[in-house]
């Protein structure tokens, strides 16, 4: 004897059409990601800066005395005038601000302070510096007190021009006296 399968009764079919729907949906809902995530077309574009570096500069400044002190005079008596100029280069690749100061000032006789100085970074003009070899040397130690910035541009030039008088009024007791410098540029970047 067989046994009738008993029929589904209208909420278990319910229940079954929901559970399909729901798997239905689900399956759907699965096969949409899985498509949108494969084949989602999306438009783009780059742009680039290929090649970028950095260099530091040189700084390198140089005069044309040949290694040569500009002056070397002896025998100079009250009233004596002595000139000469030099040219300092800036072989630089980049602009420097160039000052001007003494270092080294040999004075035991005390003769600087009879010794008149003029500079000038022109001929007859343009005057960087006016007063005693003395006074120079005090006032102009380094580069933070040097003379007053002469903008140089790469592989520009300056010319200064040196006048060195012993005063006219020096005393007879400064005979056989002496004194010395050395006069610096220093180039700083701008």
């Amino acid at each position: 004897m067989t046994t009738a399968t008993p029929l589904p009764t209208e909420d278990t079919r319910r229940r079954n059409v929901a559970i399909a729907a729901v798997a239905a949906v689900t399956a759907l809902a699965l096969v949409f990601f899985m498509i949108s995530s494969v084949t989602g077309a999306a438009w783009t574009d780059t742009t680039r800066n290929d090649g970028n570096s950095w260099a530091t500069g040189e700084v390198s400044l140089t005069d044309d005395d040949d290694g040569v002190a500009m002056f070397s005079v002896t025998g100079m008596v009250p009233g004596d005038e002595v000139d000469n100029s030099i040219t300092v280069t800036n072989e630089s690749s980049v602009p420097l601000d160039v000052r001007l100061y003494g270092e080294t000032l040999a004075d035991t006789d005390e003769l600087a302070q009879h010794l008149n100085l003029k500079v000038g970074t022109t001929e007859g003009g343009a005057e960087v510096y006016t007063g005693t070899l003395a006074g120079f040397a005090a006032a102009h130690t380094d580069f933070a007190s040097g003379t007053t910035d002469i903008d140089m541009a790469a592989d520009g030039s300056q010319t200064y021009y040196f006048w060195v008088q012993l005063d006219p009024a020096t005393p007879s007791s400064f005979q056989s006296a002496s004194a010395g410098i050395d006069f610096v540029w220093e180039g700083q970047t701008q």
